[in-house]
C-alpha cells in the first residue's frame, strides 16, 4: 500500500487532502508541523510528500523538499505561488506545484502520476 504524508499548517487542508487519499486506498498521514513530518519520515519511508510551501513553522515547505527529495517524490501546494517560488521549487526536484484553490481531480491525477512513476522507478 503506498503511503503519503501530508504537510499543511491549516487543519482544514490537512483533514481534506487526508481524507481524500484514505478513500483512493493510500495509507496517509496528516501533519501540521515540519518538525513532525520529519520525524515521521524518518521511522518509516513515505512514497510521497504533499506539502504547502508556506507553512506558519521555522521551516517551510522547500526546506522539507530539501531534506526528503532523495526519499520521495514531494508535491507542493501553495495559495500564494509566484513565478520565484514556482521556479525555485522546480530547481529544488518538485515532482510538482500546484495552486490552491485547486480541483479535487487535479490533485488525485498529480499524486496518481508521482505514485505511479515511482512504481516504474522501483522496477527498474
Amino acid at each position: 500500500m503506498k503511503r503519503i504524508l501530508v504537510v499543511d499548517d491549516d487543519r482544514a487542508s490537512c483533514k481534506l487532502l487526508k481524507d481524500l487519499f484514505l478513500a483512493q486506498g493510500w495509507d496517509t498521514e496528516a501533519v501540521i508541523a515540519p518538525d513532525e513530518a520529519l520525524r515521521l519520515a524518518a521511522q518509516h519511508p513515505f512514497d510521497l510528500l504533499v506539502s504547502d510551501i508556506n507553512l506558519e513553522a521555522h521551516q517551510t515547505g522547500l526546506d522539507l523538499l530539501r531534506q526528503l527529495r532523495d526519499f520521495c517524490p514531494v508535491i507542493l501546494v501553495t495559495g500564494f505561488g509566484t513565478l520565484e517560488t514556482t521556479v525555485t521549487a522546480a530547481k529544488e526536484g518538485a515532482w510538482d506545484i500546484i495552486s490552491k484553490p485547486f480541483k479535487v481531480q487535479e490533485i488525485l491525477a498529480t499524486v496518481k502520476r508521482a505514485l505511479d512513476h515511482e512504481s516504474i522507478a522501483d522496477e527498474e
